[in-house]
């Protein structure tokens, strides 16, 4: 399921590149900056689960961790539009 889901992720951020490209509104410059910053991120974030997994055996931060993004996600969108209000 996880694979699945990531290859939804990427078609679908690939598809919503090439609308943003059709229609103009593309920031070259942002894009460059965040796609790079997001390759290396991907790649530390990969390496360190990897090494932990390999030490601890536990599959279960995997969870631990994409709970506690999910949460956070959840709580500071309300909380940015509660503040600027």
């Amino acid at each position: 399921m996880a694979g699945t889901n990531q290859y939804i992720t990427m078609v679908a951020s690939i598809v919503t590149v090439f609308q943003f490209i059709y229609i103009g509104d593309l920031l070259w410059w942002y894009a460059i900056i965040f796609g790079s910053i997001t390759i290396v991120s991907a790649f530390c974030g990969l390496k360190a689960l990897n090494a932990y997994l390999a030490k601890s055996g536990k599959q279960s931060i995997i969870a631990i961790i994409l709970t506690f993004v999910l949460t956070f996600a959840v709580i500071s969108l309300p909380l940015n539009y509660v503040i600027k209000a």
